[in-house]
């Protein structure tokens, strides 16, 4: 049973028309949130006199924390205590964390205190938890912050121990022991993914082949460096017979679909014609990329969307990069002549 601090022994009863002594009771009760039909088992003011339900403010609050915080498991959104925990690793206010996440004080009061978030801010809060990512809105929102309060959160981050490699995931950890891949970001990677996708999709295609997916990648990596003279994710791509691919790519299409970028099917209808088809998921983490970052992609993918795997295997094959480059070997971004 639930514990509850009464303000008053009595409640109004609108039938009795009176202060009445009432007791509690638990009841299944289903509701629809959001268009989701979820049960619970509420606790309800009862009076004593005439069995009539009554209105009790802090039972309501708390069969609505109970309601919201079943949505929020079957959902997977951020639980209010998952929230104050990670305030706490980066040693935080909350209204710090909501500068630095770009988003309102009060919002972040609101959730910890157990109102239901949105899917879009639960799933930037979440990936608050990974210190690279946070450590990145920080610096986006530095201008927003005191000098003192800058320095010392930048100092709470680097110092989490094993910064870049607790808060990965197992298979995020196998690829960097096996390819060494010092410089790679795999937020920055998530977002390029899904911006990707998103700037395919304005050109009618759904989905893309894996030879197709890689090359375009390779184009965005390559061209942003050549623009800008400096890596866009860090991914480093090696020389393969029908061009640049990324090092180990079969294990980073398993990240990815992990981190619920893409969806993967495998295709064998014919012998010797099996083929793998990558369909677009969560595309949330665009957003988090600059503007002058989306706007790049776009550029790219609208230059190069149209064409198939062929004409970009060919197209591949014409750059200095993988013409220097023999079987196996790491393709450097810088060209050389």
């Amino acid at each position: 049973m639930i514990k509850i601090d009464k303000r008053s022994e009595q409640l109004y009863c609108d039938n009795c028309d009176s202060l009445v002594g009432y007791e509690i009771i638990e009841k299944k009760e289903v509701y629809n949130l959001r268009g989701d039909l979820i049960e619970i088992n509420s606790y309800v003011a009862k009076c004593k006199t005439c069995n009539s339900e009554l209105f009790e403010p802090y039972l309501e609050n708390e069969n609505l924390k109970q309601l919201y915080r079943k949505y929020a498991k079957k959902h997977n959104l951020i639980l209010p205590e998952d929230i104050k925990s990670m305030r706490e690793k980066y040693d935080v206010s909350q209204t710090l964390f909501a500068i630095i996440l770009g988003i309102g004080e009060a919002t972040i009061e609101r959730y910890e205190s157990g109102s239901l978030p949105s899917e879009s801010i639960s799933n930037l809060i979440k990936s608050a938890e990974n210190p690279l990512f946070f450590s990145r809105m920080l610096e986006n929102n530095k201008s927003k912050l005191t000098k003192t309060d800058y320095e010392r959160i930048k100092k709470n981050i680097e110092e989490i121990k094993d910064f870049n490699v607790n808060y990965l995931s197992t298979l995020e950890q196998v690829y960097l022991q096996t390819t060494n891949s010092k410089d790679l970001n795999f937020q920055k990677l998530y977002e390029v993914v899904a911006e990707l996708f998103n700037a395919i999709k304005k050109l009618g295609i759904n989905f893309l082949y894996k030879t197709k997916f890689v090359k375009l990648l390779w184009l965005i990596e390559s061209s942003y460096y050549d623009t800008f003279g400096e890596k866009l994710t860090g991914l480093d791509f090696a020389h393969l017979p029908y061009g640049p691919v990324p090092e180990r790519h079969y294990i980073l299409l398993e990240i990815m679909k992990e981190a619920k970028i893409i969806n993967i099917e495998e295709v064998d209808d014919e012998p010797d014609k099996a083929y793998t088809i990558l369909y677009p998921n969560d595309l949330s983490y665009a957003k988090f990329l600059e503007v002058s970052e989306q706007d790049f992609i776009k550029q790219i993918v609208g230059k190069y969307g149209s064409l198939n795997a062929k004409e970009l295997t060919e197209l591949t094959h014409n750059d200095l990069r993988w013409i220097n480059t023999k079987d196996g070997e790491l393709i450097s971004l810088e060209i050389k002549e």
